[in-house]
């Protein structure tokens, strides 16, 4: 079963960064947090798969915490959002997936 989840609240666009450079607020963090526990009683997890932005990176990292995840949270630059959907189907493709 794969499970998709977006990135948590970041900080607004208007912030004078990059956007792949955004990150959690204090209340993404908490909603990364409770997502994290929700998925928790639903199914064990064997992989966890992020986009390089900061903001889905932290929400992994959170979400592997809470789940207590011990594998490497793969990183692919397929999932940035110029990236093409066959680019990241074939990435996706590669994972160690169950």
């Amino acid at each position: 079963m794969i499970f998709l989840m977006r990135h948590s609240q970041a900080v607004s666009a208007d912030y004078k960064t990059r956007d792949d450079s955004r990150w959690l607020t204090e209340a993404g963090r908490k909603l990364a947090v409770e997502a994290g526990r929700a998925l928790a009683q639903q199914q064990t997890i064997d992989c966890i798969v992020s986009s390089p932005c900061c903001r889905a990176v932290q929400t992994a990292e959170l979400v592997a915490q809470v789940l207590g995840y011990q594998g490497e949270i793969a990183i692919l630059e397929s999932l940035r959002s110029e990236a093409s959907p066959q680019m990241a189907a074939e990435e996706l493709k590669q994972l160690p997936l169950q």
